[in-house]
């Protein structure tokens, strides 16, 4: 996606990956919700909240806070 001029089409496909994981169908962003629920201290997260700025800042936050842990 970093190829894309448009920051359009970067964001109709997370809006898109998101409306699918909220739906209960597969896609990345449903896939990055899992993997994010089975770390050693679980991020659980609903999709709407990948769209949230704020959100994203403090989860890699403690991801980061994970993996030194660990």
């Amino acid at each position: 996606m970093l190829g894309f001029t448009d920051p359009r089409v970067v964001v109709s496909a997370l809006q898109d990956s998101v409306s699918l994981a909220e739906e209960g169908k597969s896609g990345w962003a449903g896939d990055l919700l899992i993997v994010f629920s089975r770390l050693p201290t679980p991020i659980l997260l609903k999709p709407r909240d990948l769209l949230c700025l704020e959100t994203i800042e403090q989860v890699c936050k403690d991801v980061e806070a994970i993996v030194i842990r660990e």
